[in-house]
This record gives structure tokens, sequence and C-alpha cells, in this order.
């Protein structure tokens, strides 16, 4: 991070604090692919979930974007790109073995 960044680590963070951030981190992410399900008809929740999700995946690349000091868009679409086609991997495998 210091070479290509110039970002340092100046303080030490404990394991379980680490941890306990990380944890938190996924179930707060977790809650938005979910959260239309909870307010939706099933067929209509699996897009507005789809488009949430991609939405924040968005988002959180633009704000990468901003703190690395790079184009915030393109930080933005590649962080939805990714995750969207990593979606898309997901799903053809268990496709796959659902036909078997």
């Amino acid at each position: 991070m210091h070479e290509e960044l110039g970002l340092t680590q100046s303080v030490f963070v404990a394991p379980i604090r680490a941890g306990l951030g990380v944890g938190l981190s996924y179930m707060v992410g977790a809650m938005f692919p979910l959260a239309p399900y909870f307010i939706l008809e099933r067929p209509y929740a699996l897009f507005a979930s789809m488009a949430l999700t991609v939405a924040v995946l968005f988002a959180v690349g633009a704000a990468r974007g901003q703190i690395t000091q790079l184009s915030w868009w393109k930080s933005g679409l590649e962080m939805a790109g990714l995750g969207a086609a990593g979606a898309l991997v997901c799903y053809g495998i268990s496709a796959a073995i659902a036909a078997l």
C-alpha cells in the first residue's frame, strides 16, 4: 500500500477487533440483496435484489475510487462489473450442478 498508493498503516488493530469489523461489514453487505425479499413478492424481489446489489456495488466502488484518488466512475463500474460477473459464474455453476 505504501509504494503503490502512498498509504501507511499507522496503528496496530487487534485481531478480534479486525475480525468483528469484517463480520459486521459482511452482515451489512448481506442486507442489501436480502432486503427486497422482505417487502416484495418473489418474482419482483429477485430483480429488485439484483438491481440493488449492482447499485450498491457501484457505490462502494465509486467510494473506493474517491479514497484511492482514482476515477470514481471507472472504479464503480469495475466493482459492479466484477460483482455481476461473479454472480453469473456462480449461477452457471449451480445450474450445471442442478442439471446433473
